[in-house]
């Protein structure tokens, strides 16, 4: 991954993760499975992050991503 685009998301990932958690929680219902839930459509995320134009959409792609993950769970 470029360095800017590594800063970049790490800054998301710094700044948004606590609200992803909570949102991985209501998914679930269990700590560790949002734990899980979240690492796995960070992950997902960081492979497109670099198509990934609009700033504000990257959150709601996040959260789209956790919830098609948990369904496919």
């Amino acid at each position: 991954m470029d360095p800017g685009f590594e800063a970049a998301f790490r800054h998301f990932v710094v700044d948004r993760s606590g609200a992803l958690f909570r949102t991985a929680y209501l998914l679930t219902g269990d700590r560790h499975a949002a734990e899980d839930l979240v690492q796995s459509a960070l992950v997902k995320t960081a492979a497109k992050w670099r198509s990934l134009r609009d700033p504000v959409a990257i959150e709601g792609y996040v959260r789209r991503v956790m919830y098609h993950e948990q369904v496919s769970w």
